[in-house]
């Protein structure tokens, strides 16, 4: 039997494990005392730095049903911002990043432009119920637009 490869699959998966990898070292070589790999970074509590400690175990649930590609994603965002030392909190940019867990995609690397489309109909909609709440959201979304092209230029 014959199984087609997918190698566009194959080449973002490799350009993600890089990307784990140069997150991985870098992190060790600013943050020696973190484990890249943990579910909570204590950044402020041994470094004493502005930035707030990270816990992973909320975001990471948000994706509970998804493929392990946006927990690595999703660390490496915060890996980005934390070796960068902004934003000092790291939960704004990350909210944004969760709400492509509404994606009806299992991969992160399954997610089009009609995904992304979904998504804005869908804030936009929150935004109209509650005008208050529209300035969060443009904002949320502005963010998630710079994630997204921080990940393409990654994975």
């Amino acid at each position: 039997m014959n199984k087609l490869l997918n190698f566009d699959l194959i080449q973002r998966q490799d350009a993600l494990n890089c990307w784990v990898a140069d997150c991985a070292l870098r992190m060790d070589l600013r943050f020696p005392k973190i484990n890249f790999e943990a579910n909570h970074w204590p950044i402020k509590e041994l470094y004493q730095t502005p930035q707030r400690d990270w816990y992973f175990t909320q975001s990471f649930n948000a994706f509970a049903a998804k493929d392990h590609s946006y927990r690595a994603v999703l660390r490496c965002l915060i890996a980005e911002m934390v070796i960068a030392g902004s934003p000092k909190s790291l939960t704004v940019p990350i909210d944004a990043f969760r709400t492509l867990s509404t994606a009806a995609v299992h991969s992160i690397f399954d997610i089009t432009i009609q995904d992304i489309r979904k998504i804005e109909k869908d804030c936009l909609l929150l935004a109209r119920a509650n005008p208050r709440s529209a300035n969060r959201i443009q904002s949320s979304l502005a963010t998630l637009t710079g994630l997204i092209v921080q990940l393409a230029e990654k994975a």
